[in-house]
């Protein structure tokens, strides 16, 4: 029988995953590893299996032809990798990714520079600030970008050169939930696939042993 791979989500941040068992019972699936913060629980039941911290997901370029990766313990008492760089290599660009628990100050969360100017942009979203904040995402303004939050353009257009700000779009979770009920009930295509489920665990794979091997990694 092949082996079919596959991975846990948040492991030790909600409770042990429901689908762990189903793991240990089949002889046809191997667990790979764990989106987690604890290395001692997922050790507990999956001895062998490696932690790592969460990558973000591809869709904004799609798959690379290679990886390079470094990851390292840079705090005293993590059990886990902490710090992680990687890049992924497309045939007209580079796109670097990078994380530490490290950084005390902010820094912009995209930084995407091109022939005719640069993007920086503070952060992706921050509904969960409001959803913390005991809000309910159920009217039309749910999250209405502050200001203080725009992204900065400053690039060329129209042979001038422009320094502004830029608002983005109003964000919405409820968006994806209203997709799988589409999905579900009526057929219409799934906002997230296995695919990109499976492209995710191939990026991390590679990513660990680029990191091991210290060299770029073909994906």
């Amino acid at each position: 029988m092949e082996i079919i791979k596959t991975a846990l989500c948040s492991y030790g941040l909600s409770g042990k995953v429901f689908h762990a068992p189903f793991i240990n019972l089949h002889p046809g699936f191997e667990l790979i590893g764990s989106w987690e913060r604890s290395k001692k629980l997922i050790q507990e039941d999956y001895p062998d299996v490696k932690s790592y911290s969460s990558l973000e997901a591809l869709h904004l370029f799609g798959m690379p032809n290679a990886v390079f990766a470094d990851m390292r313990i840079t705090r005293a008492a993590s059990q886990i990798d902490d710090y992680f760089e990687l890049i992924l290599y497309y045939e007209k660009l580079r796109v670097k990714l990078k994380a530490s628990f490290l950084v005390r100050e902010p820094v912009p969360s995209y930084i995407i520079h091109g022939t005719k100017g640069s993007f920086l942009k503070s952060r992706a979203d921050a509904q969960e600030d409001k959803l913390r904040a005991g809000m309910k995402p159920n009217t039309y303004d749910w999250y209405t970008e502050p200001e203080s939050e725009y992204g900065l353009l400053h690039a060329e257009k129209d042979g001038k050169v422009i320094r502004e700000k830029v608002k983005s779009s109003q964000g919405s979770y409820l968006g994806y939930y209203d997709a799988m009920y589409q999905s579900i009930v009526h057929g219409q295509p799934i906002p997230v696939t296995a695919e990109d489920g499976i492209n995710v665990m191939q990026i991390i794979e590679a990513a660990i042993k680029s990191s091991n091997e210290q060299k770029v990694i073909a994906v």
